[in-house]
């Protein structure tokens, strides 16, 4: 099992390496990745970001009040939330809060915990859950959680203190407008890798694509695109033929376009083909959320 760290700032920082360390002890058989290990400070690799979420069981967020909004930790909790299928496996930790209701933004829709005992007694209890077969029996982990959290605590209080006080120099932060950039390129990134994931099942199952698409096919489906969605910028066609006839269509737009576009154009292109066709349409965002995902429509 795998459990991704994510953070931002100084505090969130040290929030993190403790969790790290407090993980090791407590579930022996969980591997973390953390950004802080063979990275400098202010200068995280997007490559090892990416790398860090692939195979991904669970996500940890540490939150602060001061980077509650931060970019970074969005794009980290929706890239995790993809890679496992849902938000109950993304906990953001909010470390110096008084209150779960004190969270405000993207985040708060997650399942939430305080740095307090009872709070990461869910977390732990959540983890173990992931586990299945390897999971700790409950006096067990129990046992290790009384053994270790004296100096979890400790370490998620020094790491407040420090950041109330100044008495840590605060960690470079990046230009956000370069920060923005290179989310975007490690979502489509990411996101190029699902597609080869989806066309490989898609083959398996219709047989390969590897049959010539006429250009006439080709002409078609782009004059349908530029007749339903004249104005999108960023839009890309790929389309392949299987042995089988089946026309494999993926549409990816930079932009996400309303469901009733998207049936009007699948409909269109159905009756213009005149063999069975497969249309996705791909991109960054879902229509109804600004949250980093793939805007995925289902095949028709």
């Amino acid at each position: 099992m795998k459990v991704f760290i994510s953070w931002s700032g100084q505090e969130s920082q040290e929030v993190g390496r403790a969790v790290d360390e407090w993980l090791g002890q407590v579930f022996q058989t969980v591997d973390t990745f953390i950004s802080t290990r063979g990275i400098g400070a202010g200068d995280r690799s997007m490559t090892q970001i990416e790398e860090g979420l692939r195979d991904v069981d669970f996500g940890i967020i540490c939150v602060t009040p001061e980077n509650q909004n931060a970019p970074w930790l969005s794009f980290e909790a929706g890239a995790i939330s993809n890679a496992v299928g849902g938000e109950s496996k993304v906990a953001p930790l909010l470390a110096g809060f008084r209150s779960k209701a004190d969270l405000d933004g993207p985040l708060a829709q997650f399942q939430t915990s305080l740095t307090d005992r009872e709070g990461f007694d869910a977390i732990a209890a959540s983890i173990n859950a992931v586990l299945g077969e390897q999971a700790r029996r409950e006096d067990q982990l129990k046992l290790s959680m009384d053994m270790y959290w004296n100096r979890l605590e400790a370490q998620i209080k020094q790491a407040r203190t420090s950041a109330q006080t100044g008495a840590e120099k605060p960690t470079a932060e990046r230009d956000t407008h370069e920060m923005i950039e290179e989310i975007l390129t490690t979502v489509r990134a990411i996101h190029r890798s699902e597609d080869t994931r989806r066309q490989s099942m898609e083959h398996a199952r219709y047989g390969k694509a590897d049959v010539p698409v006429s250009s006439e096919i080709r002409a078609t489906v782009r004059t349908i695109l530029a007749e339903e969605i004249p104005m999108m910028p960023g839009r890309t066609l790929s389309i392949a033929r299987t042995s089988e006839g089946v026309y494999l269509i993926t549409v990816r737009l930079e932009t996400p376009i309303p469901e009733d576009t998207q049936h009007i154009i699948r409909h269109r292109i159905s009756e213009a083909v005149e063999s069975p066709t497969r249309v996705r349409f791909v991109g960054l965002r879902r229509p109804d959320t600004g949250n980093p995902s793939k805007l995925a429509s289902p095949d028709v």
